[in-house]
This record gives C-alpha cells, structure tokens and sequence, in this order.
C-alpha cells in the first residue's frame, strides 16, 4: 500500500490585504502564539502594465510543529487573508519580503521587517562569497558609470539607497577594496586630463607657429 505523503508543514505564508485586516491584526497575530515574519508594507509593486499592485504585506508563520492547510487556514479566518501557501524554502521567503533577490521589483528594507515570537532572520541575509564578489563588481560599475572620485560618495549613496547589501558590505570587509579603486579610478581620470591639457596646449602652439 502506497504510503500517503504528508501534506502539512511548520512553515506557512499568506498575503494580508490592509483594508481587509481587522485593526488589532497585530495583536492577534501574536495570540497565535508562534512565531511570525511580517515584510514592510508592499505599496510600490507593479502589475505587468505598470500600474500599482493593491498595497499588501507577505506574513510568515513559522508553527512549532507540523500544521495541515485547514488548520492554518481557519487560523488565519479572522485576517480576511486569501488562501495560505506552505513555505517551499524558508530563506527565499525571507528574502522575498524584500525583495532582495529580484532587481527587476522595488527593493524593501530590511529594517522594516517586523518580528513576532523568537526567529533571527538575520542569517537568510547574509552575503555569501561569490555573493560579495557580484556586488563589488556592482559598486566598480556604479562608480565608473557615475564618476565617483571620493569614498564618501560611495558611502552615502550605499546608506542611502543599499542599506540591505552595499551597505554592510562595505561597513564589514570591503571598504578598503572599493577605496583603493576609487582612488586609482580619480588618479586615471586625472592622468587623463592632463594628457588632455597637454594636446589641446600642443595643439595651439602648432597653430601659433
């Protein structure tokens, strides 16, 4: 006899809607008494033909022990919430709250994830090897194609606008890297203006005599 696969999981995700959500959704979320991952408000998403996405939030519910889908979805009746969904993978979940994986949609904070129970999600975001190599490669294209000559731009524009990635990386171990290339990048452009000066000075004299 075919043994029945087990159809429930510790790990489940729902979109709620805020004008469906009761207005003490949050505290009912902890009466659940699990842990719970809530991303920022998703207001700047778009539908393939460039209007707004209905503003919502992804919410992760990490249960203590194995829950059917009817379980969680009569847990969840009173978030007015569609359908839950099990977790395939629990650190693309994560990330996806933000979108940190995907360039092509609008990039979430990281800080802006809230967290209700006992989970660290601070491992799901931490920069693998060949990760921090793609995004040092990012950082000397943005400098190129920006024409940056000083360090600190590069830093306020990471704290700015790449808190998520850029950022830590360059406050933990890539800070010396990118300096060194900032100033060799100034250092050849400066090559290269005098090397300029000099023609266009060469130049006139050849027309003066």
């Amino acid at each position: 006899m075919t043994q029945k696969k087990d159809e429930r999981s510790k790990n489940w995700v729902a979109i709620f809607y805020p004008e469906s959500l009761p207005s003490d959704w949050l505290i009912r979320c902890r009466e659940l008494r699990t842990d719970v991952i809530i991303s920022p408000l998703h207001d700047k998403d778009l539908l393939e033909d460039g209007t707004l996405k209905k503003a919502h939030y992804h919410v992760i519910f990490k249960f203590s022990s194995n829950k059917s889908f009817e379980q969680v979805k009569t847990m969840l009746e009173p978030f007015n919430c569609p359908q839950p969904q099990k977790v395939a993978n629990m650190k693309g979940q994560v990330r996806y709250l933000v979108h940190i994986d995907d360039p092509q949609k609008h990039r979430y904070n990281v800080e802006d994830i809230q967290i209700i129970g006992n989970v660290d999600i601070a491992p799901y975001f931490q920069i693998s090897q060949t990760d921090r190599y793609s995004l040092i490669a990012e950082m000397m294209d943005f400098v190129s194609d920006n024409f940056l000559t000083e360090f600190y731009q590069l830093m306020n524009y990471a704290r700015k606008h790449r808190s998520n990635d850029w950022f830590p990386l360059l406050c933990d171990n890539s800070a010396f890297v990118m300096d060194k290339f900032i100033n060799s990048f100034r250092n050849k452009h400066r090559e290269d203006d005098i090397l300029s000066y000099q023609r266009k000075r060469n130049s006139q004299e050849d027309d003066e005599s």
